[in-house]
């Protein structure tokens, strides 16, 4: 097994010096930052791409799309955000997610991702028809729902009905301490010492 790691290194982990340092320096390989055009020919080389995202603001991953959509196995982690998709947990080996639906990736529990990356690699790496399966379920995911022109065509939708909506926005009540722009506070503090308030304070 070699790991590619495709992109610029991080700042704060050196993966090279810690290959090197657990005897694995010869199969581990970065990159650099590599160019979209060539992106490519990269995801073509790989039998099973890792896209492990930990901690995630709600996000999507787009590496993960990309190689979705060149038809990998796909190695994610479990996403609170992400119920929907149909995954497999390598934890026996189980489909999650919409019932009778394909697996499309394999997640990894972030609480046990150790033992359960090793057993995704060792079921994977041992199976070109298991990693055939998921790439190909994973490329008809990502047509039938995340190319960029779906992805232009929901925005176009949406700003539509937020448009129509725009005459019948809800009431919003703002708490009091938004509503009071703070200047009537300072008036008071000043207003012993004949100062007005400054120009410029507080939305004035």
């Amino acid at each position: 097994l070699h790991v590619l790691v495709v992109g610029a290194p991080a700042a704060h982990y050196d993966v090279v010096a810690d290959a090197g340092a657990r005897g694995l320096g010869a199969r581990v390989h970065v990159t650099g930052f590599v160019d979209d055009t060539e992106l490519g020919a990269y995801l073509a080389a790989a039998d099973i791409c890792a896209c492990l995202r930990w901690p995630s603001n709600g996000e999507t991953s787009a590496s993960w799309w990309r190689a979705m959509a060149a038809g990998k196995a796909t190695i994610i982690t479990d996403l609170v955000h992400q119920p929907e998709l149909p995954v497999v947990d390598p934890r026996g080996w189980r489909t999650l997610g919409p019932p009778g639906a394909a697996p499309v990736a394999v997640s990894l529990p972030i609480l046990d991702e150790h033992r359960t990356l090793v057993d995704a690699l060792d079921v994977l790496s041992r199976s070109a028809v298991t990693r055939a399966e998921i790439g190909d379920e994973a490329r008809r995911y990502w047509q039938a729902r995340h190319t960029l022109d779906q992805m232009a065509e929901a925005y176009v939708a949406l700003v539509g009905r937020a448009a129509a909506r725009a005459t019948h926005s809800p009431a919003v009540g703002v708490p009091a301490h938004l509503r009071v722009e703070g200047d009537e506070h300072l008036t008071a503090l000043l207003a012993p010492f004949g100062v007005n308030t400054p120009d410029g304070v507080a939305g004035r």
